[in-house]
């Protein structure tokens, strides 16, 4: 009786509160969203409220785009863990940690649709990131996320995304197609999407 009450009272809008309001509030409010409505949600979720709820169930889902799950990656602020070992990462983190691993592992596998990258003009923080993704590759290491070139490239294309030249222009030449860096490892997706289902 209960859960119905709090179905029939997140009816999708804009005005949800968000920090006065639990976290099966939350993960009520975002399943009834349609597609437009979870990219934009994508972009903006606080992570300090209850991403591995939240956005584990909003990124698992079909047919979103692409430069909304970077956002939603890039949010999470992975540079924080990119270069800490797996056995070092706390426990508060975690869960953390576990969903940058699948977001990454879902735009790597092609499960985005290719779109202009509109969250955030020119998406700097993807600029600097394949930077020193670069960078690391020249050195001999790599982190714990490595972005893969071939499944962003359709993204970045001017031709194919509309991107202005002034656009094109602020992009580092090695985000452009042609580039492409393979993975050096792969992960199993089930394995790490599975704490986050609870399958």
């Amino acid at each position: 009786m209960a859960r119905e009450r709090i179905t029939k009272k997140m009816a999708f809008s804009r005005s949800f509160d968000w920090t006065s309001t639990s976290e099966q509030e939350h993960l009520a409010y975002v399943r009834r969203a349609n597609v437009k409505q979870l990219n934009n949600i994508l972009c903006t979720y606080d992570w300090g409220h209850f991403p591995e709820t939240v956005l584990g169930w909003a990124t698992a889902q079909k047919g979103l785009d692409l430069d909304a799950a970077l956002k939603a990656f890039f949010n999470g602020d992975p540079s924080r863990f990119n270069y800490i070992p797996k056995q070092d990462v706390g426990p508060d983190h975690r869960g953390t940690v576990r969903l940058l691993d699948s977001i990454c592992l879902r735009i790597n596998a092609g499960f985005y649709l290719p779109s202009r990258l509109a969250c955030d003009a020119k998406l700097r923080k993807l600029d600097k990131w394949l930077f020193y993704q670069d960078e690391d590759i020249t050195e001999g290491q790599r982190g714990r996320w490595v972005l893969d070139r071939a499944v962003l490239a359709p993204a970045l294309k001017p031709a194919e995304a509309s991107i202005g030249d002034e656009d094109v222009a602020g992009l580092n030449p090695n985000l452009l197609p042609g580039h492409h860096t393979p993975l050096s490892e792969s992960l199993s997706l089930k394995a790490i999407i599975r704490p986050l289902t609870g399958s």
